[in-house]
């Protein structure tokens, strides 16, 4: 007997996207290390906008859409992803939570092991 979490959401979907994402996050920090100011600001931000669009898509799939009036297409969900893709740059680039201020204040003062 398979336990998948509460209900019936199979929560080993998320818990691989998180991993990767983890993963991806260490080389991208990898990498900002020996990046110029301008171009470890750019990494800053991206990572703020990435943090922004994560939290869409978790937002995004608390919702019970079984009830709806109008059922979800593939084409509805590629719309949604990629409007939440953009949503989250512009956030970004408006000043967005403060999470990339923090981050480039946080890496341009010391080195950041792993």
């Amino acid at each position: 007997m398979e336990i998948n979490g509460i209900g019936n959401v199979n929560y080993s979907e998320y818990t691989k996207d998180i991993f990767k994402e983890e993963t991806d996050f260490k080389e991208k920090l990898e990498k900002a290390k020996n990046l110029n100011d301008k171009e470890l600001k750019k990494a800053c931000n991206e990572m703020e906008a990435y943090f922004i669009n994560y939290l869409f898509k978790i937002m995004r799939s608390s919702i019970n859409r079984e009830g709806s009036y109008i059922k979800q297409s593939f084409a509805q969900e590629t719309f949604e992803d990629m409007l939440y893709d953009e949503v989250s740059k512009s956030y970004s680039k408006a000043g967005g939570i403060g999470l990339s201020d923090m981050l480039y204040r946080q890496m341009s003062k010391v080195d950041v092991k792993l």
